[in-house]
């Protein structure tokens, strides 16, 4: 009996001893996976990386930016482009969070994800078909083959590139619905903006469909501007409106201010 206790009495012993190391190792791993490492990595991030480690932001004119509010876009996450004077990103799988049923949402970076439809079903058929009926639509004399990233979505739904022949099979339709400029320049644009393989060998050249835009509004709106007469605007409305409101408050304080002077002047006077 004796044996019995004493045995008893060193496993829960050698239990405890275990038990100490184990409760350290947790917390330090706690610690250090969860706090340090994390706060090390998005340290040295900010330090060498802060573009790239704050999203590859860019802002209207195309250039990086680490401003929320001044950026429209991300070069990683492609934009849904619908209209006729836009060159179009590929077709996106996204739905609107928790829809049922499922409401389509292109490009919406909460749900990204692929349709998982199978090529050989009439769903993926349905939807390629669609695709192309939408292309032939817009641009009804076009006759070249249709890119196949067109009329496909992607697997994470958010590619925000698209083929350099899908970029060339849409020219005709842009400088159509522009109207000021041609298809020679589009094409020297969509050059400019062809992203070449990476490490040379890498994938194929693409191009950046938000940039790409973001670009062709630029030329645009400066000839629409330059026809008028008139300078490119620089103030939204609501800049113009608050301009407006700071110097109007500011006139009135320093009216209001002079006038107390002068009251308190002539008073000083009259004693």
């Amino acid at each position: 009996m004796e044996d019995i206790e004493l045995k008893k009495i060193e496993n829960r012993k050698l239990k405890i001893e275990n038990l100490w190391p184990a409760l350290t190792l947790t917390l330090f791993l706690t610690l250090f996976t969860g706090i340090i490492y994390p706060l090390i990595i998005t340290g040295l991030a900010q330090l060498f990386f802060p573009h790239q480690a704050n999203g590859s932001l860019i802002d209207r004119n195309g250039n990086s930016t680490n401003d929320a509010s001044q950026a429209v876009g991300s070069r990683l996450i492609g934009q849904w482009f619908d209209q006729p004077h836009y060159f179009w990103p590929r077709p996106s799988a996204t739905n609107v969070a928790n829809s049922s049923p499922a409401v389509t949402l292109p490009y919406n970076a909460g749900q990204s994800g692929g349709s998982n439809l199978s090529p050989a079903g009439g769903a993926w058929f349905a939807n390629v078909k669609s695709a192309v009926e939408a292309l032939k639509k817009a641009d009804p004399d076009n006759t070249k083959p249709i890119p196949i990233d067109l009329v496909t979505a992607s697997g994470s739904g958010l590619d925000p590139h698209i083929s350099v022949d899908a970029a060339k099979y849409q020219i005709t339709r842009v400088a159509k619905a522009r109207g000021n400029i041609t298809v020679a320049e589009l094409e020297k644009l969509v050059a400019a903006h062809t992203e070449e393989r990476f490490l040379g060998v890498l994938g194929e050249p693409t191009v950046n469909v938000l940039q790409l835009n973001l670009a062709l509004d630029k030329i645009t709106d400066s000839r629409k501007c330059q026809n008028k007469g008139e300078r490119p605007p620089r103030f939204h409305w609501w800049q113009c409106s608050c301009h407006c409101l700071f110097w109007s408050t500011t006139v009135r304080l320093s009216v209001g201010s002079l006038t107390l002077i002068s009251l308190y002047s002539n008073s000083f006077m009259s004693e």
